[in-house]
């Protein structure tokens, strides 16, 4: 549990002070809202570094937003989401074992995961302002605006967001995936399918089993 920082439920912080260390996000004026005195869930502001010693979930914290103005390292999984709507504001680096963002994810730093990053959902987005790193990437429908180089093994369906020209985000051909990713966050069974069925790709994600083995730091790559 995030016991650190400042509670603004407590009034130990000031939605003034939240607008102004979160100016640089395009995001934070209309997330922290002029009602938000009214907030079933609290705003905490972390002031230097927060080191996690398991998983993040922002709903299960009960926390609308996390405010870190150092770095933000989380030994387990990170996750934020849309209902209701919760994310992380981090003014220097994070790193994680997985992330799963529904919400807003916003690092002005880098972004390094030992894992993957899935996207969920349409309503929100994320903002990487320096590089990002992980074993996989797929946005789903969530909108991921890289400021930097991303550097990702995989991309798992098409991308969705902004990324500097110098990055190319080519999508994992969907005939790959028995080679690359293992067989429950795809269907048909591939043993279901002629050579030729195999070799055109008739294969889809199964989204949401991708999302929950990723939360849950279950395999998602072959290897």
């Amino acid at each position: 549990m995030v016991t650190a920082g400042r509670s603004f439920q407590q009034g130990e912080v000031t939605r003034a002070e939240l607008l102004r260390l979160t100016s640089q996000f395009e995001i934070g004026r209309d997330f922290f809202a002029s009602d938000m005195d009214s907030w079933h869930y609290d705003v905490r502001l972390v002031e230097g570094d927060l080191n996690v010693s398991g998983p993040l979930d922002l709903f299960a914290e009960k926390l609308a937003a996390l405010v870190v103005t150092g770095n933000l390292d989380v030994r387990g999984a990170y996750g934020d989401g849309d209902d209701p709507w919760s994310g992380a504001f981090v003014l220097g680096d994070m790193r994680a074992a997985n992330v799963v963002t529904a919400g807003s994810l916003n690092v002005a730093g880098s972004l390094t995961v030992a894992g993957g990053i899935v996207g969920d959902y349409n309503d929100y987005g994320a903002t990487i302002g320096g590089q990002t790193t992980a074993r996989y990437l797929h946005t789903e429908h969530h909108w991921f605006d890289f400021g930097a180089a991303v550097n990702v093994e995989h991309v798992l369906g098409p991308p969705r967001g902004s990324w500097p020209k110098s990055t190319r985000l080519q999508e994992l051909p969907a005939a790959s995936y028995p080679d690359v990713l293992v067989p429950e966050v795809f269907s048909p069974d591939p043993a279901e399918l002629s050579d030729e069925e195999r070799a055109e790709g008739w294969f889809d994600l199964d989204h949401r089993e991708l999302l929950r083995r990723t939360w849950a730091g279950e395999a998602v790559l072959l290897g």
